[in-house]
């Protein structure tokens, strides 16, 4: 055959030299049995690392997805007091059955709440703490509509689209005893004509009106109903949002600000007032919401301002010498209620969010709402569930009637609880150290 050599069947696949030939250009050359054994071997190899990696991938989807399954559903309960906690805890056990619940608590209703890792459901008061936030929360419109009242709805509105639940109502009021006559009777009464009653009280019994000075929420809530009885809804929220803006209530009397200094004061100076003259026990400041029950629960006070949640925990053969009545107001004051609502909402970026918002279906339904309104000592928010009792039932009758509501300065001119004890000291100081002008 010539000395040639033989040539590799099948060898017509090559690699190409990198050097180049004499001609400087790219040489090919052959590519011998070791060589393609090699670049088969290479192929099957990144084949089977292909598909590894393919399963790799799946497993740790499957595992992704059973522990999203099997991790706790998280419920935030922010800025509640025990009693609601409990109410939530208790009513969302009884709805889930069983299933594995973990619960958070949070002492200001946290506008973080939403982009929180692991939240469900966030339980809270709605307000300004949360309601930059309201973005963040799943839509809930079909949840309330033809539910709940608007006027309780527009608590937890982002402009036209609702974002939480309302599910309970704590209405702060005056409750009256038969010493008032015909006057306790009444379920709406004018300014003029509750004081001349009550100077008659004064001047022939112990005082008045005995209120929880000592606690921050109660003492926003007075002083609340005091500036809506003088300047209407239009005044509150004036000096609520000047308060809102850092402004204290020191600056606001000193500084005059727009009309809120003129609303401020009138409302001080009516409580003190009150004070001076038996109106108010004298010592309202220091009471606690206990001190507040003793009273009633004893006889000693022809009347008393509290929170329905106070009032439903009294003993109710005490409780019932007694008719909650909405606070007196002027001629220039409309008969604005302040009512304190507690609602849930489910974060849009929740994993569960479908499961959250069948929950919240289920928390807004007639039997749960029944069951956490009598747990808490609070009225249900919407219109089919029962009120447990004559005082919830009349008291979101009252709320359910009127065409504003307040839910006093706790709510509407604080973030977070920092900032009402703050607000509370303030006003507290003011009240303790008044000077009639």
């Amino acid at each position: 055959m010539g000395g040639k050599k033989k040539r590799d069947r099948g060898s017509h696949r090559g690699t190409i030299r990198a050097k180049g030939n004499k001609h400087g250009k790219p040489e090919f050359r052959p590519m011998n049995s070791t060589m393609r054994a090699f670049a088969v071997r290479h192929r099957k190899f990144l084949s089977v690392l292909a598909a590894g990696l393919v399963v790799a991938a799946a497993v740790v989807a499957i595992a992704a997805s059973v522990i999203v399954a099997t991790a706790p559903f998280t419920v935030l309960l922010a800025g509640l007091d025990e009693r609601e906690m409990t109410a939530f805890r208790e009513t969302i056990g009884q709805v889930v059955e069983g299933r594995n619940v973990a619960y958070r608590e949070s002492a200001v209703p946290d506008g973080a709440a939403p982009g929180k890792p692991g939240i469900d459901l966030v339980v809270f008061r709605p307000g300004p703490g949360i309601a930059g936030a309201a973005r963040f929360f799943a839509g809930v419109d079909a949840l309330i509509k033809g539910r709940v009242s608007p006027v309780i709805s527009a608590f937890v509105l982002d402009g036209s689209r609702a974002y939480a639940v309302p599910l309970l109502l704590d209405h702060f009021d005056l409750s009256l005893d038969s010493r008032f006559g015909p006057v306790g009777a009444a379920r709406t009464i004018g300014m003029d004509e509750f004081e001349k009653t009550a100077h008659r009280l004064a001047a022939s019994a112990e005082p008045v009106i005995a209120a929880a000075g000592k606690d921050d929420e109660t003492l926003l809530a007075l002083v609340s109903y005091a500036v809506i009885a003088d300047s209407g809804i239009k005044g509150y929220r004036e000096l609520a949002l000047a308060l809102l803006d850092g402004k204290t209530p020191e600056a606001i009397l000193d500084f005059q600000l727009a009309g809120s200094a003129s609303n401020l004061r009138s409302a001080l100076a009516r409580l003190d007032a009150w004070r001076r003259t038996g109106i108010l026990h004298p010592n309202w400041l220091d009471m606690s919401r206990d001190d507040v029950r003793s009273f009633a629960a004893a006889g000693r006070t022809p009347a008393f301002a509290s929170f329905l949640g106070d009032r439903r925990s009294m003993d109710r053969g005490a409780l019932g010498r007694y008719a909650a009545i909405r606070f007196p107001t002027t001629t220039a004051g409309a008969l604005v209620p302040v009512v304190v609502t507690t609602a849930a909402a489910v974060p849009e970026a929740s994993r569960r969010k479908a499961s959250g918002l069948r929950l919240l279906a289920k928390l807004a339904e007639p039997a749960a709402q029944i069951a956490s309104a009598r747990i808490s000592g609070r009225a249900p928010a919407t219109f089919a569930a029962q009120a447990p009792d004559i005082q919830a039932r009349d008291a979101r009758d009252v709320a359910v009637a009127s065409t504003a509501l307040a839910q006093g300065f706790a709510a509407d001119a604080c973030r977070n609880r920092e900032e009402m004890t703050s607000l509370a000291a303030a006003l507290r100081g003011l009240l303790g150290s008044w000077r009639p002008k």
